[in-house]
């Protein structure tokens, strides 16, 4: 979300903030709240189409008790999600279930920028 700011991306975080109140609010049953085939992560997306409203996506996954845990949030201008994220996402999850802490092995490590992600997902 700093990111999203600092690019001067304020209708997406806007967006962003919409879809998370809406997912507080309606739980489950939100419309924005999607389930993305084959894994066990969720996505909130913008029901609009183009512009840095549409690109609006957060990625997270379902506790117990019906609780959310929010990973990531992004702008994208493509239709699928960036897969540098998921798999973070993924190993958060998983760290969750295991009850280990995902900041240890990463507090000394400095934040992916937006130009890095972008990259990796070009080599891929």
């Amino acid at each position: 979300m700093v990111a999203l700011k600092q690019r001067g991306y304020h209708e997406t975080i806007a967006e962003i903030s919409k879809m998370v109140a809406a997912l507080k609010e309606q739980g489950s049953e939100s419309g924005f709240l999607k389930k993305l085939t084959g894994t066990p992560i969720l996505e909130l997306k913008s029901h609009s189409r183009g512009g840095q409203k549409g690109g609006a996506r957060v990625y997270l996954f379902e506790g117990p008790e019906k609780t959310f845990f929010l990973c990531h949030a992004e702008w994208k201008q493509a239709d699928t999600p960036s897969q540098l994220l998921l798999e973070d996402t993924a190993y958060i999850l998983e760290a969750f279930k295991l009850g280990q802490s995902v900041f240890p092995s990463r507090v000394h490590k400095r934040p992916v920028t937006p130009q890095e992600v972008k990259q990796r997902e070009k080599k891929q």
